[in-house]
């Protein structure tokens, strides 16, 4: 009885947490914003692990992404994505996947889904649906192929786009998403974030990005001849931001 109540206050916990940080991104749940930075690509398979607890989380994060996917960093989701269970990847699929039904364009989304796997035996989607079978035999009848292609029984794709803020809302609240708008979301926006810590070598950066060193080596010149990077050439770490550059960064 204990482990019962220890779990589901964890997991209570959690989905208070998913959906504080999706606030803070610009979604309008009832609940105050997070006042940390949030990790978008986190957040998201956070987010694929806990959503057949909660449609709320599933259909605000799809919507979300269907608004605001040019914020993606898909290769980073890709990687991420790679190392979650098969459940997690067939929801996250899902979710991307109804994304993409009304942001059909969205190479980020296109890039994304295609690191998530599909679950062999059919399953609801939503957990609540194993304690109505009456329900759950209407779900079956009425299962639509977009939720049929990852392992799932669902029939509804609704998406609550008004429940979504502007992109130029999260850019004037979130400023670990303006470098993004800024250099885009590919390799030169995570170089710039990992930086935002700490100094780092282009020997770090290729690890901590899963980039080539060649591919790493480029976007850092392609930073120092914009301006945006310092090189202090006396220092064992010698990448650093150029705060003359982007002051609010810091925000």
């Amino acid at each position: 009885m204990e482990n019962a109540i220890t779990s589901k206050t964890m997991a209570e916990r959690e989905r208070v947490s998913l959906m504080a940080e999706w606030t803070r991104l610009g979604v309008l749940f009832n609940t105050a914003p997070a006042p940390y930075r949030v990790d978008l690509e986190e957040l998201i398979v956070r987010t694929a692990g806990f959503a057949r607890m909660d449609e709320r989380l599933f259909v605000m994060a799809a919507s979300w992404l269907a608004d605001h996917h040019r914020l993606l960093d898909a290769r980073r989701l890709g990687r991420k994505l790679d190392n979650q269970s098969n459940e997690s990847s067939a929801v996250a699929g899902a979710m991307l996947s109804l994304a993409l039904q009304e942001a059909s364009s969205a190479t980020q989304l296109r890039a994304a889904v295609k690191h998530c796997e599909p679950i062999d035996e059919k399953q609801p989607l939503y957990f609540i649906l194993f304690m109505y079978p009456a329900l759950l035999d209407l779900v079956k009848q009425e299962a639509l192929a977009l939720f049929d292609d990852w392992g799932f029984w669902h029939n509804d794709v609704t998406l609550k786009r008004s429940a979504i803020r502007p992109v130029a809302w999260i850019n004037r609240q979130c400023p670990e998403l303006r470098l993004r708008a800024l250099v885009g979301t590919g390799l030169d926006s995570e170089i710039l974030d990992l930086l935002r810590e700490e100094s780092h070598t282009i020997a770090e950066l290729t690890r901590l990005t899963g980039a080539t060193y060649a591919a790493t080596h480029t976007a850092a010149m392609r930073l120092l001849g914009r301006g945006l990077l310092r090189r202090d050439v006396d220092s064992r770490k010698p990448l650093r931001l150029n705060m003359n550059s982007m002051p609010w960064i810091i925000d």
